[in-house]
């Protein structure tokens, strides 16, 4: 396992953790505080991020939840680079 699967694994978790786990209030705050560092981690970093996400939504099967918050991680990694 790499320092990125483990990355996307809390962002997933993040993203798609239900509201008796996280709530929406908490997770939104730890959300935004970790893309703003996200910012500064240089791009092929975070290229690499995208890949094993992208790499998981092509894998296989994963709930329903579990695919939105990957494809949702996608299009955040896409919006901090376009930043």
């Amino acid at each position: 396992m790499t320092l990125a699967d483990i990355v996307v694994d809390q962002l997933v978790f993040l993203l798609a953790a239900p509201e008796d786990v996280l709530d929406q209030d908490s997770g939104v705050l730890v959300l935004q505080d970790v893309l703003s560092r996200l910012e500064a981690v240089p791009a092929e970093d975070r290229a690499g991020l995208r890949h094993v996400a992208e790499a998981r939504l092509a894998g296989g099967q994963h709930p329903a939840e579990i695919e939105s918050a990957l494809r949702e991680l996608v299009l955040l990694l896409d919006e901090i680079a376009a930043a």
